[in-house]
């Protein structure tokens, strides 16, 4: 009986310390939830799981206005001019595709839509990446969402200076139109790019080929089954010597026209560079060609030298010839007593002023017929100069010749 009266004293003592435990442990600073008894809700001592928020790991979701936190909107001119970083590239590829009307990720809001309609931009986004790029009229900014940062030309904005680490940081449209200000053109380069691969890198001029003629067709040429691109401008900006950076002694380039100043005369081939300048909407993209120009034949020079020598250096139109008159017999006129050599062809190949460089006025030329286009009424005789071309085999001499035409 004794024994049993111990056991009731002492379980009831243990009973007591159960019902005192709860009040004695707030008392300490530890909350312990109490809930109902069940056998659900039963957990062995010490092996309760502490319930954790999961972090997002790049989801999608839509703005709540119930939030007890409110989004830190910041200030915009705090934003946009924070800490300067150096940016580091992804080391992969980047597949932007369109943005969900909001973005909400690492505490980055971004209302995509409300953007896009109020600056009238286009805003894709790599999830995998967590980068989401910005365009409008050919500016372009990235913002990184791991980082919190916008990357304007290549630098990097800290846009989570001065905020807490729990703020919610929104991309405001005010925000977003002061980073596109600063925010560099950046010319569309894919046209151009794509024009220029569709062209030969080497070129050949011939021997035969005159001195001073237009070789622009052979040193911009398309590749075998290329079509030109009409909304890319296509032109020739420079020539040089082989290494790239030298003067050009053979090739000559004026408006995009390129011809052969200087005939090769060295006895063996000469290689040259010439630059085509491919542009679009303030593009470019550069295509150097290698030319080479092969060796005149030396041993006709003496002929056509010969020849230059047969003809008059000065002719004279009269007032009588009609306008429109083909007078090249005039200008191109031996000396007496020479007979003209048939293996050498003689051509008029140029008309110019008096100056030698000018636009002539009463004379022209096509295809080697030189025309009085225009008669004399300036009351005085007027002097244009007129270039013979004499040449054969590719070799090549040239006369200037004085024509004077009278006054109506």
């Amino acid at each position: 009986m004794y024994k049993k009266l111990i056991t009731i004293i002492v379980l009831s003592a243990f009973a007591v310390m159960s019902l005192a435990l709860p009040v004695f442990a707030c008392s300490g600073g530890i909350e312990i939830s109490v809930k109902s008894p069940s056998s659900k809700d039963k957990q062995k001592p010490g092996k309760e799981k502490p319930n954790v928020e999961k972090p997002s790991a790049g989801d999608v979701e839509k703005p709540t206005t119930g939030d007890n936190e409110k989004p830190d909107t910041g200030d915009v001119g705090e934003q946009a001019s924070g800490d300067i970083e150096e940016s580091e590239p992804s080391v992969e590829t980047p597949n932007f595709v369109h943005a969900p009307t909001v973005i909400k990720v690492n505490r980055i809001l971004i209302p995509v839509k409300s953007i896009e309609k109020g600056l009238k931009a286009q805003i894709t986004w790599d999830e995998s990446l967590n980068i989401v790029l910005i365009e409008k009229d050919g500016k372009q900014i990235k913002i990184d969402l791991s980082n919190k940062v916008a990357i304007v030309n290549g630098t990097a904005i800290n846009l989570a200076k001065g905020k807490s680490k729990k703020a919610t940081i929104t991309l405001s449209t005010g925000l977003v139109k002061k980073l596109l200000k600063q925010a560099v053109s950046v010319p569309v380069t894919a046209p151009v790019d794509a024009e220029k691969v569709k062209y030969e890198t080497a070129a050949t001029i011939d021997n035969t080929v005159a001195q001073g003629a237009d070789v622009t067709a052979t040193v911009v040429k398309l590749l075998a089954g290329q079509t030109a691109g009409n909304t890319v401008a296509v032109a020739v900006t420079a020539v040089n010597a082989a290494d790239g950076t030298g003067a050009a002694t053979c090739l000559a380039v004026n408006n995009g026209t390129v011809t052969l100043a200087q005939q090769n005369t060295t006895g063996a081939s000469v290689t040259e560079k010439a630059t085509i300048t491919f542009s679009k909407d303030g593009a470019t993209a550069t295509l150097v060609v290698t030319v080479t120009i092969n060796p005149t034949n030396q041993t006709e020079q003496p002929a056509v030298d010969l020849e230059k020598v047969k003809y008059e250096t000065a002719a004279t139109i009269d007032n009588t010839v009609a306008q429109g008159a083909d007078v090249t017999a005039t200008v191109v006129k031996l000396l007496a007593g020479q007979t003209a050599d048939n293996t050498v062809t003689a051509a008029v190949t140029a008309v110019n002023a008096a100056d030698g460089t000018g636009a002539a006025t009463c004379l022209a030329v096509n295809n080697g017929t030189v025309t009085l286009v225009q008669q004399n009424t300036t009351g005085a005789p007027v002097t244009e100069k007129a270039t013979i071309t004499f040449s054969k085999d590719g070799v090549t001499a040239t006369l200037v010749v004085a024509v004077t035409i009278s006054n109506q």
